[in-house]
């Protein structure tokens, strides 16, 4: 298998380093219209999260993460406030307040191609999404720039 490479903040490359599943960005102030929808996940364990509501109901983030909590108390979530790099202004205004919600799990999580959420949440309708703990990866920088995503990851296989 050959080396791969992840560009982000370092916040970002933090998280995929301890294996943290970042999901988004998404609006804060509107939610995801993910109620009654359901994520499939493999791992930490076989659970079927389905979000509260009807089908179709908008979730807030806050509410997602409390549905994460009381069905996958083993997967982690919660959220960080979205980095704009140079946009910052967006989100400090309020004018665009975007949020990540992350997920993280000490044995690694799978979510299958299944869940009727997957759209929703960007996750892949076609394959299972696994994220784990990287065991061996160097850090470049690029130095202070411009850019918020100015560091690079190399994972070895």
């Amino acid at each position: 298998m050959p080396y791969t490479t992840f560009k982000g903040t370092i916040d970002e490359c933090t998280d995929r380093l301890n294996g943290v599943l970042q999901l988004g960005p998404y609006n804060k102030k509107t939610g995801l219209p993910v109620g009654g929808r359901t994520l499939i996940f493999t791992s930490p364990s076989a659970t079927t999260v389905t979000f509260t509501g009807s089908v179709g109901d908008v979730r807030t983030i806050d509410q997602i993460i409390a549905d994460f909590t009381a069905q996958l108390p083993a997967v982690g979530a919660k959220f960080r406030n979205y980095d704009y790099g140079p946009n910052q202004q967006l989100g400090q205004l309020g004018i665009d307040p975007k949020v990540v919600l992350l997920l993280q799990a000490d044995a690694g999580i799978t979510i299958t191609d299944a869940g009727t959420a997957n759209a929703f949440f960007g996750l892949s309708t076609s394959a299972s999404t696994t994220r784990t703990i990287v065991a061996a990866a160097d850090v470049v920088t690029f130095g202070p720039s411009a850019h918020a995503d100015h560091y690079v990851l190399v994972i070895a296989p």
